[in-house]
């Protein structure tokens, strides 16, 4: 079986306003990653060691990072209203719930409008932000990990957004649901939509915190081998999420997916991926150009590859992002009205979803003065 390894690349979780600001004990500014992959599931996964393990957990219980569903954060009504109305596209179809579970209730979004539903629902999150913004809504969340003894249930829904892909067993943190679920219960689910990067070897995908790379197919053997019937699984309309409903179910003995075919080519197209960003990057350089990444988060793994970190600028239009650091680099990043106020001479598009419509807006506004790469260019032959 193939693998792919970097080095290092940064351990992002939180935004600051000034360069290497000081971090809590035990998380690391960079750290290394590898891949691996569960040839029953077919699920391509992050090799975890130990450390990285103990440092995310310190990552899930600091005060930051509770992801895109609070309220005030820039995207949060497009991400959460699109996850709404596939939550009550099941209610319609399943049935209300009368209980609910929501594990990793980051900003509340999500609960409050099951709250507003009518439903009697609960959350869980380890974050001191969760807990504090429950308190200031008036919502029962623990302060804590699932499984809980304060969160037993049983409970008609479970649901989590952007948890699945940070869990070492997805498998067992879905059969520990199970156990928690009322006698026609659901679990829905939401996770970063892989297929694409899985099948064309794209890098961008990876964090840290993701250990679970889920596509269509890997995400259904997950819920099958954990005693569930996947009812749907459906693309988001926004952003690039998989979203599944499934129900418990007695399921026959589940066959292996498919080895490791997949992830061995996966590890053979990402190299070559890599490698030709790699040349890319270096040529520009070497000729003098000047270089941006947009959507750095995604860029960071290729940038680790071709040790290019300290020679590019960094380019995103979230409010969160620009004009704040990453842990582990020092240069600011830019937003859009900085880009054409002093543009690249080479900008890399670093998304394959949202990757055309930023090279469309960046070729109107730059009008030529800037060359703009993006994944599907580099994953072309």
């Amino acid at each position: 079986m193939k693998t792919f390894h970097l080095p290092s690349f940064p351990l992002y979780w939180r935004m600051t306003d000034h360069p290497n600001a000081a971090r809590p004990e035990g998380i690391p500014a960079r750290a290394p990653f590898a891949f691996t992959c569960d040839p029953e599931l077919g699920l391509i996964r992050q090799d975890l060691s130990p450390e990285l393990d103990q440092a995310l957990e310190c990552v899930y219980r600091a005060e930051a990072n509770v992801g895109y569903l609070q309220v005030g954060q820039s995207l949060a009504d497009a991400y959460g209203q699109d996850l709404w109305r596939f939550i009550e596209s099941a209610f319609k179809q399943y049935g209300t719930p009368v209980s609910a579970l929501e594990i990793g209730c980051g900003g509340c979004y999500i609960l409050d409008l099951l709250v507003k539903a009518g439903v009697h629902a609960v959350g869980i999150d380890p974050s001191p932000i969760a807990i504090k913004t429950a308190a200031d809504m008036g919502f029962a969340v623990v302060e804590g990990f699932f499984p809980h003894p304060d969160t037993s249930g049983p409970y008609d829904l479970i649901l989590h957004s952007d948890v699945l892909e940070h869990v070492s067993d997805p498998v067992q943190f879905l059969k520990n649901q199970v156990k928690h679920l009322t006698g026609g219960g659901l679990v829905i689910a939401a996770v970063p939509d892989c297929s694409q990067s899985n099948a064309m070897g794209d890098l961008s995908m990876i964090i840290h915190q993701h250990i679970n790379y889920f596509d269509r197919e890997s995400l259904a053997a997950t819920f099958r081998a954990a005693g569930m019937q996947p009812l749907e699984i459906a693309r988001s309309g926004y952003g690039g999420s998989l979203y599944c409903v499934g129900r418990r179910e007695v399921v026959q003995e589940v066959a292996p997916v498919g080895g490791t075919a997949g992830y061995d080519m996966f590890c053979s197209l990402a190299t070559s991926v890599a490698d030709r960003f790699s040349r890319e990057i270096a040529d520009a350089i070497e000729r003098g150009k000047t270089v941006g990444c947009y959507v750095p988060l995604r860029a960071f793994p290729y940038l680790a590859v071709a040790n290019a970190f300290d020679r590019v600028r960094l380019f995103d239009d979230s409010a969160e992002m620009a004009h704040h650091y990453f842990d582990g680099l020092t240069q600011r990043v830019e937003n859009f009205a900085d880009l054409c106020a002093d543009p690249c001479d080479v900008v890399f598009v670093m998304s394959y979803t949202f990757g055309e419509r930023i090279k469309d807006k960046l070729q109107a506004a730059l009008s030529g003065r800037s060359r703009i790469v993006t994944l599907s260019d580099l994953s072309r032959d």
